[in-house]
């Protein structure tokens, strides 16, 4: 079964590679944001208390490099960092010859998924409660998506942006853009 989801990640990343960026950036974010319209509202509808902002509106707009100053926090500590712990223990056992190629691969696939998962729960929770995993906990899958997608298409051209410096603007640039949308809104 775990073979099975895994190839079918793998499929999903390799035609998301192939994705222009601003068309992969549009088709994510109208997905996104209609998720969060639907779930939102139905949310809302049933009477579920939740939060939809960490930030007031007038806080955000009083400021005009507060959501991108957010996006980039957000994204530095649920991303970002795991990422560079996990980039750097695997490679640390694969130079130490711990791990061969294959196996770290096979690591960084399982490692990976966990992480997606775990931490866009804890992404929906600390925005509110439980219910805000089915609204900031998606996103936080949608952010790990785009992070994934800039940090696999470099890896794959032999880019070696060992800081992740280009997956982090990425993301942070998409997260900024999707938290002004929908404050906007």
């Amino acid at each position: 079964m775990t073979y099975l989801l895994f190839e079918k990640i793998e499929r999903f990343f390799e035609r998301i590679k192939k994705t222009n960026v601003i068309k992969f950036f549009l088709v994510t974010w109208i997905i996104h944001f209609l998720w969060t319209i639907v779930v939102g509202g139905t949310l809302y509808l049933c009477g579920a208390e939740f939060s939809q902002h960490v930030a007031s509106d007038s806080e955000f707009t009083n400021s005009f490099l507060l959501i991108p100053m957010t996006a980039l926090a957000e994204e530095i500590m649920f991303r970002w960092g795991p990422m560079i712990i996990l980039s750097s223990i695997l490679t640390y056992y694969y130079r130490n010859g711990r791990l061969t190629k294959r196996l770290f691969f096979n690591v960084e696939k399982h490692c990976l998924l966990g992480l997606v998962i775990l931490l866009s729960i804890i992404f929906g929770w600390v925005h509110g409660n439980i219910f805000n995993v089915l609204i900031q906990g998606v996103s936080g899958v949608v952010f790990y998506i785009i992070y994934l997608r800039c940090f696999f298409i470099e890896r794959d051209n032999g880019v070696r942006d060992r800081l992740q410096i280009v997956p982090l603007i990425e993301s942070t640039t998409y997260h900024a853009m999707a938290n002004a949308f929908l404050i906007l809104l």
